[in-house]
Parts: structure tokens; C-alpha cells; sequence
């Protein structure tokens, strides 16, 4: 039911977590950046596996989720052995992908997704059993992923909470002291999303920049210049999102039926993603866009 929400807040929570200097170095190490085709596939990836975690039992062994979830906790496994010298042994910077690693990314898949739902995309209010339920949904993800109970931060709504207070306490400081490859990151995620998800570039430069003064904090930090305008549209959108049933079931849809075609057809979606979809961004941000950002000139 809450898909749409999801999604629409884990976008706005990724590109924002670029921000966090462990995550950011480990991906683009890994060539998430190295090109906006490569980025955009990856993310897709990541998008797909949440579908399967969302829409299929968890508590079943060979279902679509579980196989999703030991797949990805190979992959971080992988990663952890290619990335160990990032960080320093010898000032006390740990391994890559640590424990406290994959519970920080838990928290931004969690208690950050659902204040943006409830407050960026404006849905109604999650009453405490709504976010109890999905408290524990990510708690078992997180399990699954090898995350130990000690560090689990969905063990209770409480801890989730008190974490989330602690995290939203520092985020102006560590926006405001982002390595260099945060804005290679964003950037790179901006043009694969523009190019090849049909809403063009100048879309996701108006919404990474939102994101810049919400929750009470103005911290300028991102490297773009959104057109006139395109900040007001990506936030009416992601309001929207939450306000509006129809907006609501068309992302639902598309996610769902975007996810179910790659499964079954993956050749026609690359074919969509790289001969279709790179006219319909244009169009948008050769026409509608600038027509738009003419408008809120005038």
C-alpha cells in the first residue's frame, strides 16, 4: 500500500546519504559513479531487491525476498573484501561495510525513509502500530543482512527513535564537511536518473537541491543549479506522492510492473531504459522543464 511513499523517501534518503563519508567512499570505489548508465542500473538493482523484500515473505526460505536479501549480504561481503584499504586499521577507522555501517544504512532505510514519508511527501500520519510494523519488517531485513542484534537499530521503535534524533543532530555538520565524492555521487545519480528514468536532469536537480532546506537546516552544499522553478516543482511532486491516491497507485504501478518486466523480459527494459526513455528526459528538459521555469520567471 505505502510503496509509492517508500520509494519516493528512499531516493530522497539515498542522495542524501551520499553525505556520509564511510558509505560514499565504499560506492564509489565500487564504480557506482563511473558512469550515469552504470549508476543508474545499480541503484535500479538496489530498487528491485527492495521490491522483492516488500512484496513477498520473508518468513520463507526460497522466496523471492530471502534469495534477494542473501544475494546482497554476498555482495556486501564481496565488497568488504575489495574495499578493506579505504580505511586505516592503524587510526582506528575500521573494516568497510562494519557492523556500524550496515546499521546506518538500516537507519536511513528505516526512521529516515518514514519522516520524509510523513513529513517531505506529506502522507497521513503513521500511527504507532504502522511503525512498529515496519520497525520490524526492517529489524528481520537487518538480521538476515548479518546485522547482530547489539547493533541492530530496529529492535524497538524506541531505539529506532532515539537513533534517529542523534543521527538528525549532526546532519548539518556532515553536509556541511562532505568529501569530494559525495557531489560525484549526486551528480552522477542525477544524470542516470534524468537520462534514463524519463524525468530528465533539471527534475532531479530541482529535488536534490529540496533537499537542502528541509527539517529547518539551510546547508547549501550540492552542485547544482536547479532552473528557476524546479525546486517548488520536485516538492509538490514528493507531496503529492502522498496526498494524492492516483499519483500514489501510478508510481505503485510502474515500480511494480517495471520490476515484474525486468524478471521476465530484462532485454526489453534495457531496450526501454537506453532507446526510449533518454528522448522522453529530453523532451522534458528541452520543453517542459524550461517551460515551466519560463513561467515561475514571469
Amino acid at each position: 500500500e505505502l510503496e509509492a511513499e517508500a520509494f519516493v523517501s528512499l531516493v530522497a534518503s539515498l542522495l542524501q546519504g551520499f553525505s556520509i563519508a564511510r558509505f560514499a567512499e565504499v560506492l564509489h570505489h565500487a564504480g557506482y559513479a563511473q558512469s550515469p548508465l552504470t549508476a543508474c542500473n545499480r541503484y535500479k538493482a538496489t530498487a528491485f531487491f527492495l521490491v522483492d523484500w516488500f512484496c513477498h515473505p520473508l518468513d520463507d526460505p526460497h522466496s523471492l525476498a530471502r534469495l534477494g536479501i542473501y544475494t546482497v549480504r554476498c555482495m556486501h561481503s564481496f565488497a568488504r573484501r575489495r574495499t578493506g584499504h579505504l580505511f586505516s586499521q592503524l587510526k582506528g577507522e575500521g573494516q568497510p561495510l562494519s557492523q556500524y555501517d550496515l546499521a546506518e544504512v538500516q537507519l536511513g532505510f528505516s526512521a529516515v525513509c518514514m519522516s520524509i514519508m510523513q513529513t517531505e511527501v506529506a502522507m497521513r500520519p503513521l500511527d504507532r502500530l504502522e511503525k512498529e510494523a515496519m520497525v520490524h519488517v526492517w529489524r528481520l531485513i537487518g538480521w538476515h543482512l548479518g546485522i547482530e542484534d547489539r547493533f541492530n537499530v530496529c529492535s524497538s521503535l524506541d531505539r529506532l527513535e532515539a537513533c534517529f534524533e542523534d543521527y538528525m543532530l549532526w546532519t548539518p555538520q556532515r553536509l556541511r564537511t562532505c568529501r569530494e565524492v559525495t557531489h560525484i555521487l549526486q551528480q552522477s545519480a542525477i544524470r542516470g536518473f534524468g537520462t534514463y528514468l524519463s524525468l530528465g536532469e533539471r527534475y532531479w536537480e530541482g529535488f536534490l537541491a529540496a533537499l537542502q532546506t528541509a527539517r529547518g537546516f539551510d546547508v547549501q552544499y550540492v552542485r547544482v543549479e536547479p532552473l528557476p522553478g524546479m525546486v517548488s516543482v520536485a516538492r509538490w511532486r514528493l507531496a503529492m506522492t502522498g496526498k494524492s491516491n492516483a499519483m500514489n497507485s501510478l508510481i505503485r504501478g510502474v515500480i511494480v510492473c517495471f520490476r515484474e518486466l525486468s524478471r521476465k523480459h530484462p532485454s526489453v527494459v534495457d531496450w526501454l531504459q537506453t532507446s526510449v526513455l533518454p528522448w522522453v528526459s529530453l523532451f522534458n528538459d528541452a520543453v517542459v522543464w524550461r517551460s515551466l521555469s519560463l513561467a515561475a520567471r514571469d
